[in-house]
């Protein structure tokens, strides 16, 4: 066993990172965490996300970003309360995946780029540990799937340059339908990162113009039928639903932090 965890120190390492604080942090209480329901009756939210219109309503209305739920954080809450397990470790095992994922998932993409183990490592426990995540972990921890998964595809993107499996594909089509559907921009953000890679293989003579043209346009194909379901969704509320943005996030409420210097510290972000 303490062979096994000698050479196994990193993983281990940023796995007890992930979960440990987490579960040692104010047991037994949740925080304002996205949406009630998920605690509630996720099972309820989950049977709900399916659907642009709610009768149960006063008159019926369209629900607010409920499609985003159907994956993957409805499951993953309807799970653990099929299970019986109390909604605070539900939440903060939750929490730690995110880490873990991002963690790994930088660890890997570290080795793909021919980085030493313990380069590998600093990488994954910079990035597993980033400040960034501190606006959302109690709030919007759902938004945080973008910057978990992204170093999984960037790491995809790599391998289609050496060579395109559909493997690779199929795993970049979950990657993605797993990213944006609780929040368009956050997965707009992370959309230059494969671009910059490919761009750089082109420089690098790697790949020709005609080649990078095509996987770009298969993965903007894939993304597009991957992001369907959510596109969708957010489509009907944004046309019949109530404007609850224009109200919840004003521009002057949302811009009146991010003023240059508070963006360079890590705190421009307003809810934060």
């Amino acid at each position: 066993m303490i062979k096994w965890l000698r050479q196994r120190y990193d993983f281990v390492t940023l796995t007890v990172l992930a979960f440990i604080p987490l579960l040692l942090s104010a047991p037994g209480k949740l925080p304002a965490d996205t949406k009630l329901y998920l605690y509630l009756n996720p099972g309820r939210l989950l049977s709900d996300a399916a659907w642009t219109w709610d009768s149960r309503q006063l008159g019926g209305w369209v629900p607010h970003q409920n499609v985003g739920y159907l994956w993957p954080t409805g499951p993953w809450f309807s799970f653990f309360n099929w299970l019986s397990i109390p909604d605070w470790i539900a939440h903060r095992l939750w929490l730690g995946s995110l880490l873990i994922i991002a963690g790994l998932g930088t660890r890997w993409l570290a080795k793909l780029l021919g980085l030493t183990k313990s380069a590998q490592f600093i990488a994954a426990l910079c990035y597993q540990l980033s400040p960034f995540v501190l606006p959302y972990i109690s709030r919007t921890s759902a938004l945080l799937l973008p910057w978990s998964l992204l170093p999984w595809i960037i790491g995809l993107t790599l391998l289609m340059i050496k060579q395109r499996r559909w493997q690779y594909f199929a795993i970049f089509g979950l990657l993605i339908a797993s990213s944006g559907g609780l929040n368009a921009t956050a997965l707009l953000m992370i959309a230059p990162a494969p671009l910059v890679w490919l761009i750089d293989s082109y420089v690098r003579r790697e790949m020709n113009g005609k080649q990078i043209l095509s996987i770009v346009g298969l993965l903007g194909a894939i993304t597009a039928l991957m992001s369907a379901w959510w596109i969708a969704g957010l489509s009907t509320q944004g046309k019949y639903g109530a404007p609850v943005l224009s109200y919840s996030e004003a521009l002057t409420s949302t811009s009146a932090t991010s003023s240059a210097p508070e963006v360079l510290r890590g705190l421009g972000y307003w809810i934060f």
